[in-house]
């Protein structure tokens, strides 16, 4: 039981870091296409 849980568990991190990546991802270039706006502005709201 103990062998077999750690496998497990790995295998659901690596789903878990999967998708936390993906996220990071878009959160990412999300953040880059806002503050590349924002550079563009006059007078920037921050």
């Amino acid at each position: 039981m103990l062998g077999v849980f750690p496998r497990h568990f790995g295998c659901f991190m690596v789903v878990l870091d999967g998708c936390y990546f993906s996220r990071l991802v878009v959160f990412w270039l999300g953040y880059a296409k806002v503050s590349k706006y924002l550079a563009t502005q006059k007078n920037p709201v921050f």
